[in-house]
């Protein structure tokens, strides 16, 4: 699937869909090394450690459905956690209704009994195409949300694929390419944030920046323009004031008499620029 909408073989509904977005991610973390992008995806959103054998025997339920017909898009059982990820690119959580309660208090309610029945801690994952959090998606939350739920971006996983990508850590070919085309996919729906410019190495210090006619490639009229210019007298300060300054208790020069002849009202205004006439 990767590979079709990369090269455009799917409709525009079909790629707005945040279905085949979670499947195309969440199916990489699946088959990919879990001891490397597994591990390192987890642990930052949880902010806790997994050993390689419990990520190893993860458990990706995708779309699975509790007794209220609520179908959260995973559940990832692992180690003692009991994560459900609902994940959103274009759409919004659903919102209450007189029938229902909304989508997340939902999730929240059938994964906690779920997780109990397991043994497991629940979370609830949410996954959003914002580059930042925005709390008021889930102001009518519970007070207790915070303990029980994690907020992360897709832009998250990009920034995940481009760090092990820069290090490689021994991955084969093949894995090399997965990952690099879930990145290619990742760029091409805007999903990928805008890590800044590492400008270490790519400029060499000068002592001066301006055109040198000695050792410039492309000089055409440029010469004798240093020279053209030395001989000209430097411009100075100019002597007297250039503005009219019409304030109390000062005295004007006397190229500004001029100004009093003419009948206007010049007492509206602070100052006038001054342009000494050519003759």
């Amino acid at each position: 699937m990767y590979l079709a909408e990369l090269h455009g073989k799917l409709s525009r509904n079909v790629e707005h869909k945040e279905d085949i977005l979670t499947s195309n991610v969440f199916s990489f973390f699946k088959y990919a090394r879990r001891d490397l992008f597994l591990k390192r995806y987890l642990e930052k959103i949880l902010d806790t450690n997994f050993t390689v054998d419990e990520l190893n025997d993860a458990n990706f339920v995708f779309w699975p459905s509790y007794d209220d017909g609520t179908e959260p898009d995973l559940v990832l059982v692992v180690g003692s956690y009991y994560l459900l990820i609902e994940a959103k690119y274009f759409s919004d959580f659903g919102k209450e209704t007189a029938e229902r309660k909304d989508q997340i208090t939902r999730e929240i309610e059938g994964g906690s009994i779920e997780a109990k029945r397991l043994g497991k801690r629940f979370r609830l994952v949410a996954v959003t195409a914002d580059s930042v959090f925005r709390k008021e998606k889930f102001s009518h939350l519970t007070s207790d949300l915070p303990v029980r739920f994690r907020w992360t971006n897709w832009q998250a996983v990009a920034f995940l694929l481009e760090g092990v990508l820069a290090g490689q850590h021994g991955l084969a070919h093949h894995e090399l390419c997965h990952a690099q085309d879930l990145l290619y996919l990742l760029d091409r729906k805007n999903l990928r944030s805008f890590g800044g410019f590492n400008l270490e190495g790519h400029f060499t210090r000068y002592d001066q920046i301006y055109f040198d006619a000695d050792s410039a490639s492309f000089r055409g009229s440029f010469i004798g323009f240093k020279e053209a210019l030395s001989a000209c007298s430097r411009v100075g300060p100019a002597s007297h004031p250039i503005f009219f300054q019409n304030a109390t208790g000062r005295s004007l020069q006397s190229f500004f008499q001029a100004l009093r002849e003419l009948s206007l009202d010049l007492t509206e205004y602070d100052r006038i620029f001054f342009q000494r006439r050519r003759t």
